[in-house]
């Protein structure tokens, strides 16, 4: 602590500075981004922004839980608008590309000028969606945008570590709202530091030029049992 000094306030206030954080930080680590319970069943999909990026969370005919980017290859446009259950296949709004739940390219209607278009000469063209790295742990899942961060075991490994006494595999997720995600959203006018800074605890911040931050009622309260041993939350 001697030697410790906050950050200047460039830090704060520089767009610069920020893309920068994005590019060296949060795109090389892992990053969380939802809850796996809140995709429960195949053909489940939830689109969702993060840094800018447009994501697709999905689970396949397999029951596996993937992260795509929600971008088409041929427009550049999302392929998925908005959260859905027991889709079957991926239809873009717009030119009506279809995918398959493992974002695979299935059909491309009119792009040659016939409805049933051949695609053979699409696919040297990378015309599937992009995957993106993604772990789940404790029920919440991570991405990697990068793809080089180290495996997500070992990134985690001292939060594992720290609750090591803990069976993380009786917990569940309890949502107040059976559309709900399980995340809690909300604006404020501030950089990400200042306000994790300040919102880390579950406090309101209401002095005057500051973040104000209060509970929503909707949020999911549960009990949730840990080696046995019932913490409310």
């Amino acid at each position: 602590m001697e030697i410790a000094s906050p950050f200047s306030n460039i830090a704060y206030t520089s767009q610069d500075y920020f893309d920068l954080e994005v590019e060296r930080v949060f795109t090389r680590s892992w990053v969380a981004v939802g809850f796996a319970s809140s995709l429960p069943t195949p053909g489940d999909v939830q689109p969702q922004w993060i840094f800018g990026f447009p994501l697709l969370l999905l689970r396949d005919d397999k029951g596996a839980l993937r992260v795509f980017h929600n971008i088409g290859a041929h427009d550049g446009c999302p392929v998925v608008m908005e959260r859905a259950s027991g889709c079957r296949e991926l239809v873009s709004p717009y030119h009506g590309w279809t995918y398959d739940l493992g974002g695979r390219l299935v059909a491309a209607p009119y792009w040659d000028g016939r409805k049933d278009a051949d695609l053979s000469p699409l696919r040297a063209r990378g015309v599937d969606l992009n995957e993106i790295r993604s772990g789940i742990w404790c029920g919440i899942v991570f991405i990697n945008l990068s793809g080089e961060a180290p495996q997500l075991e070992e990134f985690l490994a001292p939060l594992i570590e720290l609750y090591a006494d803990y069976d993380f595999s009786r917990l569940e997720m309890a949502f107040d709202s059976k559309d709900g995600d399980g995340i809690h959203r909300f604006r404020a006018r501030a950089n990400w530091k200042a306000l994790w800074e300040n919102t880390m605890h579950p406090t309101s911040i209401t002095k005057p030029s500051s973040i104000q931050c209060t509970a929503s009622p909707t949020m999911c309260r549960a009990w949730i049992k840990l080696a046995g041993r019932p913490i409310a939350r």
